[in-house]
């Protein structure tokens, strides 16, 4: 018997850290589109993670129109047999969109610089409703969806990981 070989496919689903020169229809939402076109064609299934920490902060400034194409982009990926993800990139809650552009704050880039207590601004808060935010999004797409998988912005785990273990754990991921 010849061995099984599995490969994960996956796309962090997210906008450039910095200055994006284009708009993020054409950024992201376009060439994601073109991902899900090949993929059919393939008869490939993957994994998105998209950093909805990025989503909330154009939804608070009120670019609506790219949030809610960001969202239907994951639920048409859901009901198109792929699976859907957390991903966090928090120093999106700390930017600021001023004179018509981002100021990208580079204060708590990472989860262990949020802190791993009890309080609304922690870590643990962040990766709560994170996967609050895509269990509502998605079972309408998918009634048995439960975000149960992170990856951790800049593949970064440490320090404290015990940490971010147990915060991941409390809330339902069991894979980074």
């Amino acid at each position: 018997m010849a061995p099984k070989i599995v490969c994960l496919l996956t796309f962090d689903y997210e906008l450039w850290l910095g200055r994006n020169f284009l708009p993020p229809e054409q950024v992201l939402i376009k060439p994601t589109r073109e991902v899900l076109e090949l993929c059919k064609k393939l008869n490939v299934a993957v994994t998105f993670f998209p950093d909805v920490c990025c989503a909330w902060t154009y939804r608070k400034y009120g670019f609506d129109s790219f949030v809610d194409s960001f969202e239907k982009q994951m639920m048409d990926a859901m009901s198109l047999g792929h699976d859907v993800e957390l991903h966090l990139h928090p120093h999106w809650l700390n930017t600021t969109y001023e004179n018509n552009q981002w100021l990208i704050s580079t204060e708590k880039m990472y989860l262990h610089e949020l802190g791993y207590g009890r309080g609304d601004d922690s870590a643990n808060a962040l990766i709560s409703n994170g996967v609050s935010y895509l269990n509502n999004l998605l079972r309408p797409s998918k009634s048995d969806y439960r975000c149960r998988v992170f990856r951790a912005a800049g593949a970064a785990l440490q320090p404290a990981e015990d940490k971010l273990i147990a915060a991941l754990l409390e809330n339902g991921i069991e894979m980074d």
